[in-house]
């Protein structure tokens, strides 16, 4: 496959329904006939109380409340429709969505998030964040995962750990490493995408690690937020993460391009000679990005 190319420049947006800032990506695919359109969110940290909380439930969600807001102080739940309504608006082929959509799994952010993900007028694919199937008291436990990663499986295709979406030139493969790894039973369907023939669009919560992306950690957290590059800061990579590292980062992989999310700010970057990564800034700054992919 001919070398994708991408645009360095993006186009900053002001979208005609609100104060949303959309930054446009353009991925130029040689060999491919139509024009696809993505709109790629991730970490908007919706949280919304209706009273039937547990107390460690609320007592944990009000400090919290107040971090997710965008410059003009407008929570992330109240500026979320807005976001669908674009996607309505402009017709996107899908809304990709990179994790941490929700801050945390009760019932009434999984209702906001079902609500709101009921008007759209297009697919959506959605890759879990460690926030949107955690609580801190919960946080990676197995007793956790048992009981909460499961609640994602409407939004997932049934299957949380991965899913494929394909489309007659695209294949949107989702795989889950909020947990800063791959689990085994992803890999047979990253396999399967790989195989289909079709360039890979690759969503993620957390990043593969680059220079840039680790300097500009290095500034805001305290601990590892990306993928890979341990000795430069970066986490490491168990056994099945190595291996699905290995496969999208082949010299003969499909993959053209890889959406991640969960360091809060955006970052672009060049994993190979054919694939580019771009990381999205924290959706509850009201920030998105749309891909824009077509032929030469």
């Amino acid at each position: 496959m001919e070398t994708p190319v991408y645009d360095a420049e993006p186009i900053l947006e002001e979208s005609q329904d609100s104060h949303l800032n959309i930054t446009q990506k353009t991925l130029v695919i040689p060999g491919i006939t139509k024009d696809y359109r993505f709109l790629f969110l991730t970490d908007t940290h919706m949280i919304t109380l209706d009273g039937t909380e547990e107390e460690q439930v609320t007592e944990n969600a009000l400090p919290r409340a107040g971090l997710f807001q965008d410059a003009d102080g407008t929570d992330s739940c109240e500026n979320f429709p807005e976001w669908m309504a674009y996607a309505n608006r402009t017709e996107v082929d899908m809304v990709l969505l990179g994790g941490d959509i929700i801050d945390f799994p009760s019932e009434a952010n999984l209702t906001l998030l079902t609500q709101n993900l009921e008007t759209l007028k297009m697919p959506y694919a959605f890759t879990l964040g460690n926030h949107d199937w955690t609580y801190p008291w919960e946080y990676m436990t197995p007793a956790g995962r048992e009981q909460y990663r499961p609640l994602f499986a409407p939004f997932t295709k049934e299957n949380p750990a991965a899913s494929i979406t394909e489309y007659e030139e695209l294949v949107i493969l989702c795989v889950d490493n909020s947990s800063n790894q791959v689990e085994a039973d992803a890999l047979p369907i990253v396999e399967e995408a790989l195989l289909i023939g079709k360039p890979v669009i690759v969503l993620l919560h957390v990043p593969f690690s680059t220079e840039t992306l680790l300097e500009q950690a290095a500034t805001v957290w305290n601990s590892p937020v990306s993928i890979g590059m341990a000795d430069k800061g970066g986490i490491f990579p168990d056994a099945n993460t190595l291996a699905f590292q290995e496969k999208i980062l082949a010299e003969d992989s499909p993959v053209v391009c890889v959406l991640a999310g969960h360091v809060h700010f955006s970052d672009e970057a060049v994993l190979t000679d054919s694939i580019i990564q771009f990381v999205g800034s924290a959706g509850y700054l009201n920030e998105g990005i749309v891909l824009h992919i077509h032929g030469e």
